[in-house]
């Protein structure tokens, strides 16, 4: 059971700025979205980017499996796999929102961003084939894969963390603010 539990650091959320045009009025944030470990150490380069409004929406792609497989240490489906899929504000249709992460290349999070495996590919290439088709999905081991979208109402200088649970899905939350920044 507490490995049906265990939180996986996904990615920090750095609010770098927020402005109003002062003639139209349109809210612009600026955050760097940077993956990072167990640990919270970084994962790879931060991607920084602009979006239309104060909300902050990151979509994602997830694989859920069995608990099962979880609670037996599956190699390969030990945990919820997620894909970025992409970053927009409320002003923002998804349809034109900014890719995060490139297509069917291994997220860095996972395995350091070597090849996939077949068995990833074939969820990836495949996802809403297998979302659609039960019988794919119990093969595979899969209990469910859906988009997903979190949110949060940003605020400039504020770091949110998102977390993926290993039998469930993503959660923002706010892990520093100005005031808790060093001073140095």
């Amino acid at each position: 059971m507490r490995l049906l539990k265990v939180d996986h650091r996904l990615a920090h959320i750095k609010v770098l700025s927020i402005r109003e045009d002062p003639e139209s009025r349109e809210v612009v944030t600026t955050v760097s979205l940077q993956e990072v470990d167990p640990q919270g150490h970084s994962i790879g380069d931060a991607s920084q980017f602009r979006i239309k409004g104060r909300n902050i929406y990151v979509d994602f792609w997830l694989a859920k499996f069995e608990d099962k497989y979880i609670e037996e240490s599956d190699l390969l489906r030990s945990t919820t796999l997620c894909m970025f899929k992409s970053i927009y504000g409320e002003n923002e249709a998804p349809a034109d929102a900014t890719r995060i992460e490139k297509p069917w290349v291994r997220p860095e999070a996972y395995a350091g961003g070597s090849r996939m495996s077949e068995f990833e590919e074939k969820i990836w290439k495949d996802f809403w084939t297998i979302a659609n088709d039960s019988t794919k999905s119990k093969e595979l081991g899969i209990r469910a894969n859906h988009g997903q979208a979190v949110y949060v109402k940003a605020e400039e200088g504020k770091t949110y963390q998102i977390e993926l649970r290993a039998s469930d899905g993503l959660s923002f939350k706010t892990i520093t603010t100005a005031t808790d920044e060093p001073q140095g």
